[in-house]
């Protein structure tokens, strides 16, 4: 502990808030200047003195820089407390309670019970596995109850402030009943077996929406079409012209709306559309093409496929996705910046590393800042219709898929052949506006066999032996071992997701002018069954795919001398659609599309609890590093006494050059400056968690996808 940190610490425990703690606080910050220590001193300091707005302000700047940090939540419950915000505190101390078990001391207010129940559920939440939640807060009997629940036929709780259309949880349906699904939905609300398996695969259809019950739409110029839906059974529209008069379709203008359950309506010119009872709205689609925009672009992500397993196998498992983006763009040195899903998609999303988004804790129902622009975001600035056709969900609880207009998603099963029926679906229905499309397809991804079932082919191919060795594997994905019986299924799922793309691929060519649609294809990582021992950051696991094709980009096959990060996809989108990459963001435009190339490309692990690692790569050398002790939940880790190695990439034969590896721990230091606690670290969380810290090693595992 430095001791500009422990003189602080001291006097903040004297309550000797006098110049000098303000000067040392100062002198704190140039030394530390991407810490949150400084703000929360200075916190306290405003506190002590009554000055609340001011200890909010300096705990507002902590909790930008370390959102996830107890010191700082304790200083924004003690600011929120005394100004009576019941609703924020509400989030701050769950967070305390959950992380720290801190207990809940919060009064619940009559004006405010719902939203104080709401934020409590969000802060005792998790980061993934949208719309289920880990603790749902009721009120019973004047006490505070939690179980685990489910959000459907409602709107999605969120800590900042809410836009007029926000997300509102539905129920997917093509050509069911109209009640069947809300009907099934309602009931599973209340079954812990329903939520804990993710609601066995069922699909949720989550929209932006506002409930009404008497609207008028008035379309400027362009068709619109506007989703309904239904709040109860037996639910119902009537539509009249805008002044109140008749269609003259009689009767015929009252439409029955699935319960939970969305339906389209195309609208040509003014429309009043009214019921007895509320009902919901969707954000309305105008039907209007943008000479500024494409027709149709489509973000591909095909999750834990390692393109250096393909490239080392000659690329022969993905014919039709090396014809297709033989054409644009195929960058064979891409590397994912994490090493599992979570991280990584928000990553992608935002073109910045997990430490500089904030978003690294699957445990933390934490949604990135709002001055944090998505690419969903970004393309919906651009007047793009945004769906998530086919995916997990992953982008709700996070933010990081706020941008889009509607998300079609469930728990796991996302195979490829489904994402490209629906997109083909939805290309034909919304062809009279612009859209973007988003497919995250779970073909290629393997989980262990005790728990899930294995692709049909590798059932019946693969001998009983090989089976039951690899099928008593109960390690979390990202840690099971090269067993045949994984390899094989993760090639079935190659196989699967290449065959489908190729009949979206062949749709797309024969439907659409070469200069009308863009697509990406990339992926979040790879898979550790292709090494002998599991390394996070092995080239196969974090050797990911990153190509594209369309308006825009030059017909250079593949690219093998070039290093890209998979954060790169936001600059290349932005290239591509047109929008400003932010200052902030870490993503770089390629030099194979008119950018800089970069010296190199940095994957790390972020997992609180476990060891930091990381490792950089140029075209030719590979440099490993970890740190001795586990990553803080705030993200924040020590980095004295760093391990490291030096590798050749040709070969991975380790190498002594001394002159090489300072070089690359500046890069290191750079890239950890945010991170690295450099032997500072706020008691109160070591008290809490003291098992995390210890220098011994230990056996590391973990959940999530």
């Amino acid at each position: 502990m430095t001791e500009t940190f422990d003189r602080l610490l001291a006097k903040r425990e004297r309550e000797a808030f006098d110049d000098e703690y303000l000067q040392l606080a100062e002198t704190y910050e140039a030394e530390h200047p991407y810490s949150e220590a400084p703000a929360v001193f200075r916190g306290a300091y405003a506190l002590a003195h009554g000055d609340v707005q001011e200890a909010l302000a300096q705990a507002r700047q902590a909790f930008s820089l370390r959102p996830l940090n107890f010191e700082v939540w304790q200083l924004l419950v003690r600011c929120y407390e005394a100004l009576g915000d019941g609703r924020r505190l509400a989030y701050f101390e769950a967070l305390c309670k959950k992380f720290y078990e801190v207990p809940l001391h919060l009064e619940m207010k009559q004006e405010t019970i719902d939203a104080q129940l709401a934020m409590l559920t969000l802060g005792l939440g998790i980061g993934n596995y949208a719309p289920f939640a880990k603790a749902r807060v009721q009120l019973r009997d004047g006490k505070l109850q939690t179980q685990r629940g489910l959000y459907a036929g409602e709107f999605w709780p969120r800590f900042y402030e809410r836009p007029a259309f926000w997300f509102w949880v539905g129920c997917y349906e093509e050509r069911e009943d109209l009640e069947a699904k809300g009907w099934l939905a309602e009931r599973g609300k209340g079954d812990p077996g329903f939520i804990d398996r993710c609601g066995a695969e069922f699909v949720f259809d989550t929209m932006k929406a506002q409930e009404v019950q008497d609207v008028t739409i008035e379309p400027d110029g362009a068709p619109v079409l506007v989703p309904l839906a239904g709040k109860e059974a037996g639910a119902s529209v009537r539509f009249s012209h805008a002044d109140g008069s008749d269609l003259g379709v009689g009767e015929d203008a009252t439409s029955r709306l699935g319960k939970w359950s969305f339906d389209f309506y195309r609208l040509e010119a003014p429309t009043r559309i009214r019921s007895e009872r509320p009902f919901v709205l969707g954000a309305p689609v105008e039907l209007r093409h943008s000479p500024r925009r494409h027709p149709v672009v489509i973000d591909i992500l095909v999750d834990a496929l390692s393109w250096s397993v393909v490239r080392d196998r000659g690329y022969r498992d993905v014919p039709n996705i090396l014809r297709f983006f033989s054409q644009g763009v195929i960058f064979d040195q891409n590397f994912s910046t994490s090493e599992y899903t979570f991280p990584s998609l928000v990553a992608i999303m935002t073109g910045m590393y997990p430490h500089h988004n904030q978003i690294f804790n699957e445990y933390a129902g934490y949604e990135l800042a709002p001055d944090i622009l998505t690419a969903s975001e970004q393309m919906k600035k651009l007047g793009y219709y945004c769906t998530n056709v086919v995916g997990m969900n992953d982008g709700i609880y996070t933010g990081a898929a706020r941008g889009f207009d509607r998300i079609i998603g469930n728990g796991y099963n996302t195979p490829t052949y489904l994402g490209v029926e629906r997109a083909i679906r939805q290309l034909e229905a919304f062809d009279e506006c612009d859209q973007y499309l988003f497919l995250h397809t779970m073909d290629v991804h393997v989980w262990s066999a005790r728990a899930y079932h294995l692709p049909l082919p590798v059932q019946t191919k693969q001998p009983l032996a090989e089976r039951l060795r690899g099928g008593n594997c109960a390690d979390a994905s990202v840690y099971i071992a090269g067993y045949d019986v994984y390899r094989s299924a993760n090639l079935a799922g190659i196989h699967a997701a290449d065959r489908s793309l190729g009949v979206l691929f062949s749709y797309l060519e024969s439907h659409y002018a070469p200069g009308d649609y863009v697509v990406n294809l990339y992926s979040d990582h790879g898979a550790s069954i292709f090494d002998d021992a599991p390394y996070l950051l092995s080239d196969h696991h974090v050797g990911a795919a990153l190509m594209a094709r369309g308006a825009g980009i030059p017909q250079l096959g593949i690219v093998r001398d070039e290093v890209t990060s998979s954060i790169d996809l936001y600059a290349i989108l932005a290239k591509e659609a047109g929008f400003d990459v932010p200052e902030t963001a870490d993503a770089n435009l390629p030099a194979a599309l008119g950018g800089t190339a970069r010296r190199y490309a940095i994957s790390n692990t972020l997992y609180p609890g476990q060891v930091y690692r990381c490792a950089i790569r140029t075209l030719s050398h590979e440099f490993q590093a970890r740190s001795q002790e586990f990553v803080d939940e705030d993200g924040t880790v020590d980095l004295q006494g760093l391990e490291y190695e030096l590798y050749r990439r040709n070969g991975h034969e380790r190498i002594e050059d001394a002159a090489l590896q300072e070089k690359f721990l500046r890069v290191l230091r750079a890239h950890t400056a945010r991170i690295d606690r450099g032997g500072d670290a706020w008691p109160s969380m070591r008290a809490a968690r003291p098992d995390w810290f210890a220098k011994t090693e230990r056996k590391e595992r973990r959940g999530g996808k």
